[in-house]
């Protein structure tokens, strides 16, 4: 499975295997909906975000990630697909919310 490979790829400090299953991962759910066209813009949104998470695997927005997939895919197990939709687009909330704040947060 993606997600547990992006988890241990993630342990073992490989960004760049995390990232790709990370992307696997996501377009598999994205693709699972039927909306073929968020999955252009997911890969421009997907193409930068590598680059932010390739930079060390220490990095906080690692965890927005893994917890958000961790939790959709718990959530479509159990049959909740309004919350499963839910928490993935908290997903990328999160994300840019950690991102700000790392971001505002460099010295001038």
């Amino acid at each position: 499975m993606r997600l547990d490979q992006l988890i241990e790829n993630f342990r073992e400090g490989n960004v760049t295997a995390a990232a790709g299953a990370g992307t696997d991962f996501s377009s598999i759910i994205i693709l699972a909906s039927g909306n073929e066209e968020l999955q252009t813009y997911f890969d421009v949104a997907v193409a930068r975000t590598v680059r932010l998470l390739a930079l060390t695997a220490e990095s906080e927005a690692w965890h927005a990630w893994v917890a958000g997939y961790t939790d959709t895919l718990q959530l479509l197990e159990h049959g909740d697909q309004a919350g499963a939709i839910k928490r993935y687009r908290q997903i990328y909330r999160d994300f840019r919310a950690l991102v700000g704040t790392v971001h505002s947060e460099e010295p001038a």
